[in-house]
């Protein structure tokens, strides 16, 4: 990403959900193991094809904009040698989609994608739990069982 692609992204009010989205998205890239297939266009250049899934749309609700901008900055920054196919409602709604997402990329059926931390663990990758087990706690009665055993 640029300069000020950065900068602009650091004066956003929305930086901790982008922040986390883009931990995510870089997680899901780099430690789950995206492999790219490379596509040759007419001219003989080489163009690395990824493809990008989400269960919902890129942006459902005007405020999410993270995967946007990063597709747009990937595409931009390399010069169209990178570009990215996005496939949106990846599941078709089934309650098992997020991580069924996860575990597509893990197998490299698709190379990156927007799911949320808690299909991490429920495809079997357990680093995200830390983020995550805050929100399990989810009443009054249930902290005092946490706390008290």
């Amino acid at each position: 990403m640029d300069a000020d692609l950065v900068k602009s992204a650091a004066m956003s009010p929305r930086l901790p959900n982008a922040a986390k989205f883009m931990l995510c998205l870089f997680a899901a890239l780099i430690g789950v193991g995206c492999q790219p297939s490379q596509v040759t266009d007419k001219t003989g250049s080489n163009v690395t094809q990824l493809r990008f899934a989400t269960i919902d749309e890129l942006n459902p609700n005007g405020q999410t904009i993270a995967s946007e901008t990063f597709i747009s900055a990937l595409e931009r920054v390399s010069g169209g040698r990178i570009t990215v196919t996005v496939q949106t409602q990846y599941g078709n709604g089934a309650v098992t989609a997020e991580t069924d997402l996860v575990e597509a990329i893990a197998a490299g059926d698709i190379d990156a994608g927007m799911p949320a931390t808690r299909a991490f663990s429920r495809a079997g990758m357990l680093g995200f739990e830390p983020i995550e087990a805050p929100f399990t706690v989810t009443s009054y009665d249930a902290q005092r069982a946490l706390a008290t055993g």
